[in-house]
């Protein structure tokens, strides 16, 4: 028997009979309370809390299903209308194109100049419109005005 429990068990054959019945009688009722309070209660708060973020997750994934796909965008251009929104887009954004050549159906290298802002600008919407950029060869000066070398095909 270890050394630590040879004084505790002096002491209990010490006590009367009645106060260890009343001893074990305040051990027997304590104990569940512990294992409740230690054991059990921090298990069912933890299941509470998984449950809860299970509901949330349901919901996140049910609110991102509702979102419109990439699918519904419009149509884009042509592969001969190309050049000509190129050229149009890019003047409505202040740019200079400065050489366009035509490299096959849907595909376009060209040179210009403007703005660094307008330039990223134009090159989100050209995106938006169906439009890749699948090469980009970039300058920007001190002034943020870039000259930029790109390839541009349709998606």
């Amino acid at each position: 028997m270890p050394t630590l429990l040879i004084p505790l068990r002096a002491r209990w054959q010490r006590l009367l009979p009645r106060e260890r019945r009343a001893l074990a009688a305040l051990a027997a009722t304590l104990a569940p309370l512990v294992a409740w309070g230690l054991v059990l209660q921090p298990q069912a708060r933890a299941l509470e809390a998984a449950q809860q973020r299970y509901l949330d997750e349901l919901l996140l994934q049910h609110e991102l299903q509702r979102l419109p796909t990439g699918a519904a965008r419009a149509p884009g251009p042509d592969a001969e209308a190309l050049p000509g929104l190129l050229a149009r887009s890019s003047a409505e954004a202040g740019l200079n194109v400065e050489r366009m050549d035509n490299q096959g159906p849907g595909r376009v290298e060209l040179s210009l100049e403007g703005g660094l802002r307008e330039l990223l600008g134009w090159l989100e919407r050209l995106a938006a419109q169906g439009v890749e950029a699948t090469a980009l060869d970039l300058q920007v000066d001190a002034e943020a005005q870039a000259r930029a070398r790109l390839a541009l095909e349709l998606e």
